[in-house]
């Protein structure tokens, strides 16, 4: 198993921590933890062939993420990602995908009204029921709408030579918002695939909502 494979699950929960509103330092120590391991240059499985001892000193990597990290790279999940997948049906994670959508607004989506997917949404803002939800309003909804639709119209996937200096552009303008402390490419792009269908960015930011 590749240290990306392995960061996409800290990743994975990283989100399902951020919908079920977990300790944000939990959260921080996922998230912190997928960016230093995707931006490992060697294999996690040649470290931890020698213990989680080993693991433990890479940095942010404590005993509980060290043994992670070992079950991760025996079975290829945990069973703590297993179970918080099981809280949300998976089309609540997709809606993170949705651009102006961070984790507080899916869950209030999906706790208030029902949503499990982005079809969903999409019909819910048709219908004007997101705009009464506290943190909403007309806005948010027409917003909401607006990026479902240009996602659908969009090319399923670019190359990575175009998209490239897009992603890093974006990141480096990131890097500069106050209050944010680190950003990181993540996804497809980092892994440095032919071709790419969404571009994803790892920050660790004090501020959130700027950051958003």
């Amino acid at each position: 198993m590749r240290n990306g494979d392995v960061a996409k699950i800290f990743e994975e929960i990283t989100e399902l921590l951020e919908l079920q509103g977990a300790n944000p330092f939990r959260i921080r120590a996922y998230r912190n933890a997928a960016l230093t391991i995707g931006d490992l240059t060697t294999s996690l499985a040649s470290i931890a062939e020698e213990g989680t001892e080993k693991l433990q000193e890479i940095p942010g990597i404590g005993k509980d993420l060290a043994e992670k990290i070992v079950t991760i790279l025996e079975t290829g999940t945990h069973p703590q990602l297993e179970e918080l997948r099981a809280q949300f049906p998976p089309g609540v994670v997709e809606m993170l995908r949705v651009p102006g959508l961070g984790p507080k607004k899916v869950a209030v989506l999906y706790k208030e009204l029902g949503i499990t997917s982005v079809e969903e949404l999409k019909d819910a803002c048709e219908q004007q029921r997101i705009q009464g939800l506290k943190g909403f309003g007309i806005k948010t909804e027409l917003a909401i709408l607006d990026a479902i639709k240009r996602a659908g119209t969009a090319e399923h996937r670019a190359l990575l030579a175009e998209v490239l200096p897009i992603v890093e552009e974006i990141a480096e303008r990131l890097r500069k918002v106050k209050g944010v402390e680190r950003v990181e490419i993540a996804g497809s792009a980092r892994r440095r695939k032919e071709t790419v269908g969404d571009l994803d960015l790892l920050a660790v930011s004090s501020d959130s909502v700027k950051a958003m």
